[in-house]
C-alpha cells in the first residue's frame, strides 16, 4: 500500500468550521457511540448509531446538515415519546443499520432486530411530519443481519417501489416490493463466481443512468454490475408466497483496490469508496479501466471511516465512525469536507 500511496497524489482538502454533532445532548458519550450510517435530506441528517455499552439508548436520531447548525440539537427520530413507548418491544427500533431516501421524500430505515426480534423496515414521510407510512417485519429472516438498503429511483409500471437490501456475509441480495409487501431472494450467476468460495455482497450503488447497479463482494474486493430493468418488470403480485427466489446474471467489471465500504458516486458519475483497512478514500471514473493506475487517493486518516457523502461543486464529506480531532483546525468533528481537484 505504501507504494500505491507514493504513486497517487493526495488531493487538497479543508475542514469546515462547524463542530461535531452534540450527541451528549441526548445523554450519549461521543467516544462510546459509533456512527454507522448517515442520510441527508436538505439540511436534515439522519444518523444510525451503535452504542458500545448501553443497548437501551436510541440508535436512530435526526441532526442537522452540516454538523450542528447554531441552536439546533440532535433529537430522537421519529420522536422521543414513540421511542419510549416502543422501547424494548419488537415493534420498535432495536438497532438501526442504514437508511435511504426515495424520490418522494420518504425515509427508509432497516433495523437488524435482535435474537428474539426479526429484522424490519420502517418508512417515514419526511414531507408530512415524519409520519410512519409503512412497516414490515421479516419473521422468516430472524437471525439474519441487514447491512445496507438502496431504493430503486425508478418506479415499476404499476407504481411499485422496490428496495434492495444486503446482508452481512451472504452471497445474495433481497429485493422488497412495497406495494405487495413481499420479498425476493436475488441469487446471481457469473463465471467469476465460484460456488465453493465464500462470498459477501454488501455494498450497492445504482448508477447515474439508473439502469445498472454496482455490487461489491467484500470478501474479494471484486466489482460487478447488474441490469435492473428485468427486475423492474417482475410481477410480485402473481406470487402467492411472501418470499420468492430470483436469478440474475452479473457482469464482472474488475477488482477494486481492496474490500470496499460506502460505495457511492458524485453527480458526474465518478465512483468513490473507502478502503477500511487503510482508512483511505479513493475515486475511480467508470469510463476508465478498473486498475490501480486509474484510481486517485483523495483522503487518508488514522481514524476509522464510516461513510462518504457527495455534495455540490465537487465537494466530498467523509464521516468518521467516532468523533475525531481534526489536526488542521483542532476541532472535534464527525465529518471532514473535501474539495476534490
Amino acid at each position: 500500500m505504501s507504494k500505491f500511496l507514493l504513486i497517487f497524489t493526495l488531493s487538497f482538502s479543508f475542514i469546515s468550521k462547524s463542530s461535531s454533532w452534540t450527541l451528549s445532548s441526548l445523554d450519549m458519550t461521543p467516544n462510546e457511540t459509533s456512527i454507522l450510517h448517515v442520510s441527508v435530506y436538505y439540511n436534515r441528517a439522519f444518523l444510525c448509531l451503535q452504542h458500545q455499552n448501553d443497548t437501551q439508548k436510541p440508535t436512530f436520531i435526526e441532526a442537522t446538515w452540516p454538523e450542528n447548525l447554531i441552536g439546533v440539537r440532535p433529537k430522537i427520530f421519529p420522536s422521543e415519546p414513540q421511542f419510549k413507548k416502543r422501547s424494548g418491544k419488537c415493534r420498535g427500533i432495536q438497532q438501526a443499520k442504514a437508511t435511504d431516501i426515495d424520490e418522494k421524500g420518504r425515509l427508509w430505515l432497516i433495523d437488524e432486530g435482535t435474537d428474539n426480534c426479526a429484522p424490519k423496515i420502517f418508512v417515514y414521510d419526511l414531507l408530512y411530519f415524519n409520519e410512519e407510512v409503512h412497516f414490515m417485519a421479516f419473521d422468516l429472516l430472524l437471525g439474519k443481519k441487514f447491512s445496507k438498503i438502496v431504493i430503486d429511483p425508478v418506479e415499476c409500471e404499476n407504481g411499485d417501489t422496490r428496495a434492495y437490501i444486503s446482508l452481512y456475509g451472504e452471497d445474495y441480495l433481497l429485493v422488497y416490493s412495497m406495494n405487495e409487501r413481499k420479498i425476493g431472494k436475488l441469487k446471481f450467476t457469473n463465471e467469476y463466481i465460484q460456488p465453493s468460495k465464500s462470498l459477501a455482497f454488501t455494498e450497492m450503488l445504482i448508477t447515474q443512468q439508473k439502469d445498472q447497479m454496482y455490487i461489491t463482494d467484500s470478501s474479494t474486493g471484486n466489482l460487478y454490475s447488474m441490469n435492473l430493468t428485468p427486475i423492474r418488470y417482475l410481477n410480485f403480485s402473481i406470487v402467492e408466497s411472501k418470499k420468492m427466489s430470483i436469478r440474475s446474471p452479473l457482469t464482472y467489471i474488475g477488482a477494486l483496490l481492496g474490500p470496499a465500504k460506502s460505495l457511492t458516486s458524485n453527480p458526474d458519475g465518478v465512483v468513490l469508496y473507502i478502503i477500511p483497512k487503510f482508512s483511505t478514500v479513493v475515486m475511480w471514473d467508470p469510463r476508465t479501466p478498473l486498475t490501480a493506475e486509474w484510481h486517485e487517493v483523495i483522503y487518508q486518516t488514522s481514524n476509522d471511516l464510516s461513510q462518504i457523502l457527495c455534495g455540490q461543486k465537487g465537494s466530498v464529506y467523509v464521516i468518521t465512525e467516532k468523533v475525531a480531532k481534526i489536526t488542521r483546525s483542532g476541532k472535534w468533528k464527525h465529518s471532514v469536507k473535501i474539495h476534490v481537484a
